[in-house]
């Protein structure tokens, strides 16, 4: 029998804008499609509730591009007070904003990175991989805690090692490595899939690389029975609607509550690694994907694209 876990957040990933200086084509939340932002006093009052229900420990500030807000500076600066550490995700060609925040000593820093110019630049348009590679050497040089956030996609597979191999000579210490999903405006992009066969032989050669490295690289290689989204992870978007996954967000039907009214309510965890397991050996049996499918968002996208949009896999 299925033992359900005690909804216990302790990292949230909190879109505070859904607007944004750039329309990737990788996006997965199609980000500057709409121009949605959290205002400071409700941002504050989430803050403190927050601080008050779930345990947590640390929470990534994101968007749409979270420096295009214009409190926030004032956002993150609240966040400390309840000793909960703050990370910003960015795409970081907001240099000057990026100084304004700097003297928060406890920021840390996401910046995504997709490539060498032409690989990043076909994804997030001209002139823009100068200005977040100015804002990436300013966090080197101020010795901040900072992570590249790089996304394997078909444009940059093959150089993905290349790539590392200059990220280290610049003097990055940690990279995040995750792989293209179509969802969001990448829904509108599935040429830059990646075969399955060769993401896993470049993920070899990363870890390979890796192991000779300096940088501290780790690749994300979701696993579905493992996932912690909607027990101690959860993402809350810019309308304050709170999801088990950054991924999911976009679709109604993986709504686990809004804020204010769920941190007075019992909540039963939609438990990501047990909904996996579940539709693992029932709904997606015969899918010819299966046997690499690692992620509820996958089996949801999966299912919506080849079945039925009304298909829950919550059922």
């Amino acid at each position: 029998m299925h033992e359900t876990q005690k909804f216990s957040p302790v990292s949230v990933h909190w879109r505070i804008t859904s607007s944004c200086n750039l329309r990737c084509k990788h996006c997965y939340v199609a980000a500057g499609d709409q121009n949605i932002s959290v205002n400071l006093s409700d941002s504050k009052n989430f803050i403190d509730l927050m601080a008050k229900a779930w345990p947590v420990e640390e929470i990534i500030i994101s968007g749409g591009e979270p420096t295009l807000h214009p409190n926030v500076k004032e956002i993150i600066e609240y966040v400390t007070t309840k000793r909960i550490k703050p990370i910003i995700f960015t795409n970081g060609i907001l240099t000057e904003t990026i100084k304004k925040i700097l003297p928060i000593d406890e920021l840390a820093f996401i910046v995504s990175l997709d490539g060498f110019r032409e690989d990043h630049e076909k994804l997030r348009g001209p002139n823009t991989w100068v200005k977040t590679l100015e804002t990436i050497s300013l966090l080197i040089k101020e010795k901040r805690n900072l992570t590249i956030s790089f996304s394997v996609n078909n444009y940059n597979i093959e150089k993905s090692e290349a790539f590392l191999k200059f990220l280290t000579e610049l003097g990055v210490e940690k990279v995040a490595i995750s792989q293209f999903m179509p969802l969001g405006r990448g829904f509108l992009n599935k040429e830059l899939c990646v075969n399955y066969k060769d993401y896993i032989r470049v993920i070899e050669q990363i870890k390979n690389f890796s192991e000779k490295s300096s940088t501290e690289i780790a690749v994300s290689e979701e696993d579905g029975l493992t996932c912690t989204g909607g027990i101690n992870r959860v993402s809350i978007n810019e309308k304050f609607e709170v999801y088990p996954c950054p991924l999911l967000t976009s679709k109604s039907r993986w709504l686990m509550g809004r804020v204010p009214e769920i941190f007075s309510e019992e909540i039963i965890p939609l438990q990501l690694s047990f909904l996996y397991k579940k539709n693992k050996d029932i709904a997606c049996k015969n899918c010819s994907s299966n046997n690499w499918c690692s992620c509820v968002a996958l089996m949801d996208m999966y299912h919506m694209l080849f079945y039925s949009e009304n298909y829950s896999f919550k059922n």
